[in-house]
């Protein structure tokens, strides 16, 4: 039987490889997935042209607390921009990036509600919303 921490992990990945998936549909490129840092995380970095993403990946059963949007809060904002600062001076060369002059920087969610077992999904891609 799985614990809730590692069921709660496998819907993480599951959303994740959802919002790529809509992503590259839209045009995007997947730079990196799940990169770390000390202090942060950051779920997707995608690039469309000189537009560099940072993407948080949120996913909630429709009618709880709230869209999966309002739990990415001004502590997740933080962290995810600490992350990124670290990804753009570790990995920003390496993709192709100059992280003296990446263009577009931008910060945005993807948010997945389950309607229910009939009801599907509805995903929302909020551009630059922090």
């Amino acid at each position: 039987m799985e614990s809730s921490t590692s069921s709660a992990g496998a819907r993480g990945r599951w959303a994740e490889q959802l919002a790529e998936a809509v992503l590259t549909a839209a045009g995007y490129a997947c730079l990196d997935r799940r990169f770390r840092a000390p202090g942060g995380e950051i779920d997707l970095v995608v690039r469309r042209g000189d537009v560099l993403a940072f993407v948080e990946v949120k996913a909630r059963r429709a009618g709880g607390a709230g869209p999966p949007e309002c739990f990415v809060d001004r502590v997740k904002r933080a962290r995810v921009r600490r992350a990124a600062a670290t990804w753009l001076v570790e990995r920003a060369a390496a993709c192709g990036c100059r992280h003296d002059a990446p263009g577009e920087l931008r910060f945005d969610v993807v948010a997945i509600e389950h309607q229910g077992p009939d009801g599907g999904l509805d995903i929302r891609h909020l551009v630059g919303v922090f």
